[in-house]
């Protein structure tokens, strides 16, 4: 079994990776929607 402090930690990593893309994948909606 994963230890907690390991799996506390890579749920850290993964929520700040989701709030660092979340902008980008924005700017990527907006951009497909332009031509339209």
């Amino acid at each position: 079994m994963v230890s907690w402090g390991r799996f506390l930690c890579l749920v850290v990593v993964t929520m700040a990776t989701l709030s660092l893309a979340r902008p980008s994948f924005n700017l990527v909606d907006d951009t497909t929607v332009e031509p339209e």
